[in-house]
């Protein structure tokens, strides 16, 4: 089993890298549109201070992206990797925990700033160095995580949002990256 495992390493690699996408970036994509109103109504704050921490968490994780190459080249991917899913699942968790709009929005930033690691930038630069040969073919499949991943994570949590309110569907997501810290291991 173990020889079968370091010949495949490059597809459990692809699959782990697919999971965490499809995670991040499923969250990513539900992140307004179904938190907007149970969030507003929970911490009594309005929509534009909700946008504003959307946008403030769009405006840090370009920053992020940017300076991601750097930090890979520095200190390697794995082990930035592992550590800014755990970032991001902080930020969730300080989100869930969230009791007014300064700990929201602190939360919001502290995400953006783990998506040049483990968003397309970190993605783009594992694919590259494990599959030379299919390199488009396999960009292109980590990539579409997200939108399946947007799909699936959706659905998991509006049904956390309907059992516990936002705060459950933000433990959720919570948990489910610091799963893939775990897988990335």
């Amino acid at each position: 089993m173990l020889k079968f495992l370091k010949k495949h390493y490059h597809w459990i690699i692809a699959v782990v890298m697919f999971l965490i996408m499809a995670v991040r970036g499923g969250a990513a994509n539900n992140l307004t549109g179904l938190h907007l109103i149970p969030v507003t109504q929970a911490l009594d704050i309005t929509r534009t201070q909700f946008s504003l921490a959307a946008s403030a968490s769009s405006m840090v994780s370009m920053l992020s992206a940017m300076i991601s190459g750097a930090l890979i080249m520095r200190y390697g991917y794995r082990p930035l990797l592992v550590l800014f899913l755990l970032v991001q699942a902080g930020s969730y968790a300080l989100m869930a925990g969230a009791q007014n709009y300064a700990m929201l929005f602190t939360g919001y930033v502290l995400l953006g700033t783990t998506v040049g690691i483990t968003g397309e930038a970190g993605a783009t630069r594992l694919v590259s160095a494990w599959f030379h040969k299919y390199r488009g073919t396999m960009l292109g499949l980590v990539s579409s995580a997200t939108g399946l991943g947007g799909s699936l994570m959706c659905i998991f949590q509006a049904a956390a949002i309907e059992r516990s309110g936002f705060r459950g569907s933000f433990v959720l997501v919570a948990a489910m990256l610091a799963c893939c810290a775990v897988l990335a291991l």
